[in-house]
């Protein structure tokens, strides 16, 4: 009997190890797609860059006058030209 006891117990253990395994990939696999830089777009974010230089801008003093940028959005591109700066 204790030797039945033993293998149920082992394999109830590796089957609550598999689930949790399954689990944790699954956690893991959602956080990795969420911070994919396309995804974040699609829920509503944009990227801005100074067009000459591909750098973003972090405060406004980065986007000087008379600078053109480009917006990325998720569909595609929007380019403007700053006329001033607050």
């Amino acid at each position: 009997m204790r030797l039945d006891d033993a293998k149920e117990n082992l394999l109830y253990t590796m089957q609550a190890l598999q689930t949790d395994t399954k689990h944790r990939f699954a956690w893991l696999t959602r956080s990795i797609e969420g911070a994919n830089p396309q995804e974040i777009l699609n829920r509503g974010y944009s990227i801005v860059y100074n067009r000459q230089a591909e750098l973003v801008p972090r405060r406004a003093q980065d986007a000087a006058a008379a600078c053109d940028l480009r917006i990325r959005l998720a569909d595609g591109k929007i380019e403007v030209s700053i006329g001033n700066t607050r």
